[in-house]
Formats: structure tokens, sequence, C-alpha cells
């Protein structure tokens, strides 16, 4: 589950490659002030270095199950808790809680509402 930290991302257009070097090489230019690798403090698994072509990647995606009421920043817990004022919901308060802006609509979170589920 997602608690907190630094998550790098990068976007692509089709066709257009890129190589990330985290530190488990040294790097070509190494900045010119003191650095800390992602290697440093954290590792990989070796089926978390894999990198597929995006149709493999996608195939793979397909076999993957992910409840209905699931939390869609998590997918780890359901669903519970709606945004206010402008009443977004489809997270966890944990998620909430990391949030300063609704992703849906950008508006100013006020207030973070935990909903009930009634059960028959």
């Amino acid at each position: 589950m997602l608690r907190s930290g630094f998550f790098a991302a990068a976007s692509f257009m089709s066709y257009q490659q890129c190589e990330f070097n985290f530190g488990a090489k040294p790097f070509r230019h190494p900045p010119s002030v003191k650095f800390s690798t992602f290697n440093d403090f954290a590792s990989l698994k070796p089926s978390e270095k894999i990198i597929l072509p995006r149709h493999r990647r996608l195939a793979l995606l397909k076999q993957v199950s992910i409840r209905d009421n699931c939390c869609t920043l998590c997918c780890d817990v359901m669903a519970d808790t709606e945004l206010r004022p402008c009443g977004h919901g489809g997270m966890c308060m944990e998620c909430a809680l990391q949030l300063e802006t609704c992703p849906l609509c950008r508006q100013e979170i006020q207030t973070r509402v935990r909903l009930i589920a009634h059960v028959s």
C-alpha cells in the first residue's frame, strides 16, 4: 500500500525510449554536488526492473483482477471516502488525506467524509 515518498514519473510518445539509471551503475555525468541514489535507500525486485513493450504490458494488465469498489488510487482497500465540496469519491480515506485538490475537478478539498456502506 502506498504511504508516502518520492515517485519518479516520465511520459513518452510512441516508440520513444529512455534509460533510467537509479544508481545501479556509475553515472556518465555525475552531479557536481553530493547526492544519493535510489539504490542507496531502496531496491527493486528483478521482476520490477523489467520494462515491457506497451502491447505486452497491456496484455498482462488485462489479467489483473481489481474489485469494482476498490480505491482508484491505491487499489488496495475499499473506496469509502467522498471529497467536499465537489462530491467526488472513489478513494479510500488514507489516499484522500494525501490530496489537497480533487484529482477529477482540481477543486480545493475542504473536508473528506467517510461513507458508511449499508449491507442488507
